[in-house]
C-alpha cells in the first residue's frame, strides 16, 4: 500500500485555508527554547507521566461506514469540557473572552496519542498557544463563519494550522515541520469564509515565535482593531476594543485590572460558546479532493496499488482510500 505524503498533494495545486490540503508531519527536530509569555504554564497537564494518563483515561476509537473518525473519553471523574463565557464591560467599551482551556488541551493530547502523533516541545507549546488563540478569538464570532489561520515560523521552522467554528462547537490544529517551504520572514494568514460566501484572505508578516504576539500583530496590522492576550494560573482571557475604547488605556492595561473586569458591575453576561477538539474529517471528504487533484491521472496516486494511505491535513488522522472509493469520487 503506498503511504501519500501530504507535501506530494500541497504541491500538485495550491489550496484555500478551509480544503483539505496540507504537509504531512512527522516530527524530528530538537526542542528549542521559547519566548513566549506563557511559558509552559499555558498547557496544563500535558506532563502527564503515561501510566498516569492510562490510569484516568480509556480511549475508545469508533468508525462509521464512512470511517468517519471519532473518538470517546472515559475518565474515573467527568471530563469538564473548555466553555468559553463572553461579556461586555460597559465602562470601558471593551469585550472580554475567557476559558478555561486544559480539557480541550486534554482532548488534543488524546488525540494525538491514538493517532501516533509526536510533536516536540516546541510544536507542542505553539499548538496549543495558537488553539487557545484562536478558541477565545471565536467567541464573538458570527455563527456561521469559519476561521482558519496559518502562522509561518522561519527559526525554527515550522507550519501551524488551527481552524475553528463557533456553530460546529470544534476548533482543529496540526503543526508541520517537513516540507515546509522557507520564507524571508514570518507570516500570519488568515481566512474567513460564510456560509455560502468566499473566503477572505489576509496576510501580514510577524516577528518572534509568542503566537499571541502574531495574532495582535495580525490584527494591528490588518483589522484595525487592537486585541490583548492575557494568561493567569485559572484561565486565559482575550480583550477586544470596540469603536469608542480608549486605546492609549487599552494598550497600558495589566492583568490586575483585567481580573478586576470580572467583577465589574456594569459587566453584561452575552454568551457562552463550548468549544472542543475535533476534525470531522472522512474518507469521502478526502476521496473527493483527491479526485480533483488526480482525476486525471490516477496512477500517479496509486502506482499500480489498490488502496493508499493519507493522513488527513487537517488532524492528522491516517486514512486508507481505496482506488474503488476514488474512482466514485471523480465520478461523481
Amino acid at each position: 500500500m503506498q503511504s501519500l505524503g501530504q507535501n506530494q498533494i500541497h504541491n500538485k495545486k495550491q489550496p484555500n485555508l478551509f480544503s483539505s490540503q496540507r504537509l504531512e508531519f512527522s516530527p524530528e527536530t530538537e526542542s528549542v527554547p521559547t519566548d513566549s509569555k506563557r511559558s509552559n504554564s499555558s498547557t496544563p497537564e500535558r506532563s502527564r507521566s503515561t501510566e498516569d494518563r492510562e490510569k484516568r483515561f480509556s480511549i475508545l476509537l469508533t468508525m462509521n461506514e464512512d470511517f468517519m473518525l471519532s473518538f470517546s473519553v472515559m475518565t474515573q471523574e467527568n471530563l469538564e469540557e473548555t466553555r468559553v463565557q463572553n461579556l461586555l464591560i460597559h465602562d470601558q467599551d471593551v469585550l472580554v473572552s475567557h476559558a478555561q482551556f486544559a480539557p480541550l488541551l486534554e482532548e488534543l493530547e488524546l488525540h494525538t496519542l491514538a493517532q501516533g502523533i509526536q510533536y516536540d516541545p516546541f510544536a507542542t507549546q505553539v499548538l496549543c498557544d495558537a488553539i487557545v488563540a484562536l478558541g477565545l478569538f471565536l467567541g464573538f464570532r458570527p455563527a456561521d463563519e469559519s476561521v482558519a489561520w496559518t502562522i509561518s515560523i522561519q527559526e525554527p521552522l515550522l507550519n501551524l494550522f488551527v481552524a475553528g467554528n463557533p456553530h460546529s462547537e470544534q476548533i482543529v490544529g496540526r503543526a508541520f515541520n517537513e516540507g515546509v517551504q522557507p520564507r524571508k520572514e514570518n507570516l500570519f494568514i488568515s481566512q474567513i469564509q460564510r456560509v455560502g460566501g468566499e473566503p477572505t484572505t489576509s496576510t501580514v508578516a510577524v516577528e518572534g515565535i509568542d503566537t499571541f504576539a502574531m495574532v495582535e500583530s495580525f490584527h494591528r496590522q490588518s483589522e484595525q482593531r487592537p486585541v490583548r492576550y492575557f494568561h493567569t494560573e485559572y484561565s486565559d482571557l482575550l480583550l477586544q476594543t470596540l469603536p469608542e475604547t480608549d486605546l492609549d488605556w487599552f494598550q497600558k492595561i495589566g492583568i490586575d485590572e483585567v481580573l478586576s473586569f470580572l467583577e465589574n458591575p456594569t459587566i453584561r453576561k452575552l454568551n457562552t460558546r463550548p468549544l472542543h477538539f475535533q476534525c470531522g474529517c472522512d474518507r469521502g471528504n478526502i476521496a473527493e479532493v483527491l479526485a480533483q487533484m488526480y482525476g486525471n491521472d490516477p496512477d500517479a496516486l496509486f502506482e499500480g496499488e489498490k488502496e493508499v494511505r493519507v493522513e488527513c491535513p487537517r488532524c492528522g488522522a491516517g486514512l486508507r482510500i481505496t482506488r474503488d472509493r476514488f474512482d466514485r469520487s471523480a465520478r461523481d
